[in-house]
């Protein structure tokens, strides 16, 4: 005999325990693949990283890009932050916990 003791759950708890293994689920669900997206030299991929890493960034032709152009609006402080990421994008980013750098912005 074991002398492990269980609490005592109240008529409500037992109540909705069982209604929830009961209950079947009320809803239909599926999986919707990944679209691939496209990049320069008509190069497809799911994985933007990847993507842009192998085929670079694309121009509306289809064409390689040597630049991203971005529009921002903000006060001063808030463009300066952007502007560090930027700068911190630029690297190489590399797998694992141990490759994390402090970020700047």
């Amino acid at each position: 005999m074991s002398n492990t003791h269980q609490p005592r759950r109240s008529r409500s708890q037992l109540l909705s325990e069982s209604l929830l293994r009961a209950a079947a689920p009320t809803f239909n669900s599926w999986h919707v693949t990944e679209p691939k997206l496209e990049f320069a030299r008509d190069g497809f991929c799911e994985d933007p990283k990847t993507g842009l890493t192998v085929f670079g960034p694309s121009a509306l032709n289809g064409t390689p890009r040597n630049a991203i152009r971005v529009g921002v609006i903000g006060d001063g402080v808030s463009i300066q932050m952007l502007r560090n990421w930027i700068e911190d994008a630029r690297e190489k980013i590399y797998a694992g916990l141990a490759q994390r750098r402090p970020m700047k912005w």
